[in-house]
């Protein structure tokens, strides 16, 4: 092969494998974005939401909130049986709106958060659509900016009783707005 031969098969080489990730790349873009299922979405203060999960028959459950085009997420392994069957991401402080949004046990059809000052918001569950797991439901609760994180979030069911709860440790300092 002469000089000007290599170059060329270095180039095309270079072109089909450059391709090829391009290819694998939109592909497993594809297959993620398929692999999450929509549960909710809206608009707080002008601002657009979209809770996004996936679970498996382990109990192993990945929730993404993207607000305002920013996705943030959390994977976990969730207990549906006792007073456990609640987990939680949030997000309290500046840039606002804050956020508190988990999957919950099916058994509770409101969520009530918990603050420090004894403040206490309630919102309704969302059943899990089609795709996920029929025994798990999902809350979001979007704030403007507070200067603290909840306590507690509770699962309450139809009666009013507590069918999960969690407690929240707020070891860090205060949180400015």
């Amino acid at each position: 092969m002469h000089l000007r031969e290599k170059s060329e098969y270095r180039s095309s080489v270079r072109r089909a494998f450059c391709l090829a990730a391009l290819v694998a790349g939109a592909t497993a873009v594809a297959v993620s974005a398929a692999s999450h299922v929509k549960v909710a979405s809206g608009v707080f203060g002008g601002v657009p939401w979209t809770l996004l999960a996936q679970d498996n028959k382990s109990g192993s459950y990945c929730i993404t909130l993207r607000l305002g085009g920013t996705p943030t997420s959390t994977c976990n392994r969730l207990n549906l049986s006792g007073a456990g069957g609640v987990s939680y991401f949030g997000h309290p402080g500046r840039p606002g709106p804050d956020y508190w949004v988990g999957p919950i046990t099916s058994e509770a059809t409101r969520v009530a958060i918990t603050y420090p000052d004894g403040r206490r918001f309630t919102v309704r569950t969302i059943s899990a659509p089609p795709g996920l797991a029929a025994n798990m439901s999902f809350f979001v609760y979007l704030t403007p900016c507070r200067t603290s994180r909840p306590k507690r979030i509770a699962g309450l069911d139809a009666a009013g009783r507590v069918v999960a709860s969690v407690n929240i440790d707020r070891g860090r300092s205060p949180l400015a707005c």
